[in-house]
């Protein structure tokens, strides 16, 4: 077993909710991790531990679980525990701009009002700037164009970003 953070077990588990990890890589993490029985209690651990990761809509069947002990654990955090999450990767870049205002601005349209609404603005902002998956079907030359073109705007609203993310900080 590897020498899992307690503090390195929400994080893991809000980013399978998210959709961030695949179930193989869960699994794996899940049988390194030493300090899971210790965060989430021993019923948790047992879940989770004899989960069939085989079974048909196994993630379905997971997130329920995992939406379980987060209800018993750490009641109303989800929401916190994933905008705190985006937030931090915003500022240090280890989440793509669009990545996480899109997840932030959809928290605040799911109810979290706390969540600076500046992330919806933002957001649709960026519906100008083709996303990964559309630059694929781009001439290269007239992406080139497009992105050059959007640059400024771009920066802008990453600053606008960055700003409103370290605001979130103070409030999760």
């Amino acid at each position: 077993m590897t020498n899992t953070k307690p503090h390195e077990v929400w994080p893991t588990l809000e980013r399978l909710l998210a959709g961030e990890i695949t179930l193989a890589a869960f699994e794996a993490w899940l049988f390194a991790s030493a300090d899971l029985e210790r965060v989430v209690g021993s019923q948790g651990h047992m879940a989770l531990m004899s989960f069939n990761f085989r079974q048909p809509h196994a993630i379905i069947e997971l997130n329920k679980i995992v939406r379980q002990l987060y209800d018993e654990h750490r009641p109303g955090c989800l929401a916190r525990d994933r905008a705190h999450r985006l937030a931090v990767g915003l500022i240090d870049g280890t989440i793509e701009l669009q990545v996480a205002v899109r997840a932030l601005s959809r928290l605040y349209n799911e109810g979290n009002h706390w969540v600076p609404i500046i992330f919806v603005g933002i957001d649709s902002e960026l519906d100008a700037v083709p996303s990964p998956e559309q630059q694929r079907h781009w001439a290269p030359e007239a992406l080139e164009t497009k992105l050059k073109e959007l640059e400024p705007l771009v920066e802008h609203w990453r600053q606008g970003a960055i700003q409103a993310a370290k605001e979130l900080l103070q409030v999760t």
